[in-house]
């Protein structure tokens, strides 16, 4: 499995391992509340800090995927 890094989350927002990511939908990308992941690991950076996500999906061998039109 593929771990991801999400960089750049500001220091002010609460991040703890075992945390659950979800989608906001804020970007009007993504649909909100789409399962992405757990937090693994934290790393505090200047000002900001670092999350290491291990995927819900395997990304590996997928078996289904979303189509959006």
């Amino acid at each position: 499995m593929l771990f991801r890094s999400v960089d750049f989350i500001p220091s002010w927002i609460k991040v703890q391992e075992g945390d659950n990511v979800i989608t906001s939908g804020l970007d009007n990308i993504f649909f909100e509340g789409i399962e992405v992941g757990v937090v693994e690991s934290i790393i505090d950076k200047d000002g900001y800090q670092r999350a290491t996500v291990r995927p819900s999906a395997d990304t590996l061998h997928p078996e289904y995927f979303w189509v959006v039109e």
